[in-house]
């Protein structure tokens, strides 16, 4: 009999009210809906829950996404698990800019979507956040907090030049080469002890690390 009961609730038709999600505090419910590949009602059997689960990670930028199918009761549960966002940044889109924050793995994560308190506060904004700058931003962002830096900005520019904002150093000029990005960010670290150790007291304009090999601190002239 629970055999019988069980292949025909599987052939029974999902509605929106079949439907429980777990994680969704910061994302509207519609957008979880608008963002998914669900079209209700729908059988159960034939709901593609993986498919579902990858559209929805990837348009509202999470972290996973778990879309079970239920018996008793039955529907679907979907579970969110958001991004943790640990600095600002802009996204620019064609003409425009977007704000949104970005996690340590450096995915960026729209305003709307992001798991934000009113009172929380970011060190860090990024300038010029594209796919393909993921991985240098998290490098950065990683050694930012292994390093005890004081990153302020990190910014990419259109035609691919980046360059980073310490609260203690200022300026430092990266350029477009980032596969030398260990190097520079150790030489960032050297370079900023050293001058805590020797109580430097000019005020640094900028470094310039486009060379790692030839490091150059410009000071303020009196």
């Amino acid at each position: 009999m629970l055999t019988s009961l069980f292949c025909l609730r599987i052939f029974e038709k999902v509605n929106m009210s079949d439907i429980t999600v777990i994680g969704s505090q910061f994302i509207p419910a519609d957008e979880i809906f608008k963002n998914s590949s669900l079209k209700l009602p729908a059988r159960l059997i034939l709901i593609n829950t993986k498919y579902s689960e990858l559209k929805l990670k990837r348009n509202l930028s999470l972290q996973n996404v778990s879309i079970r199918r239920l018996i008793f009761p039955f529907g679907l549960k979907i579970i969110l698990e958001p991004r943790i966002p640990i600095a600002k940044a802009v996204k620019n889109v064609s003409k425009e800019s977007k704000n949104g924050f970005v996690d340590k793995d450096g995915f960026f994560i729209p305003e709307k979507f992001a798991k934000v308190t009113k009172d929380q506060i970011f060190l860090t904004t990024i300038y010029g956040w594209e796919e393909k700058h993921r991985k240098i931003i998290s490098r950065i962002l990683k050694s930012n907090k292994q390093s005890n830096f004081e990153f302020t900005k990190i910014t990419i520019s259109k035609n691919g030049f980046l360059s980073i904002e310490d609260k203690f150093l200022k300026m430092i000029l990266i350029g477009f080469e980032f596969n030398q990005i260990d190097t520079q960010l150790e030489l960032i670290y050297s370079i900023k002890m050293q001058l805590i150790k020797d109580q430097f007291t000019k005020e640094i304009d900028s470094i310039d690390l486009t060379d790692p090999t030839n490091p150059k601190i410009k000071v303020f002239k009196p």
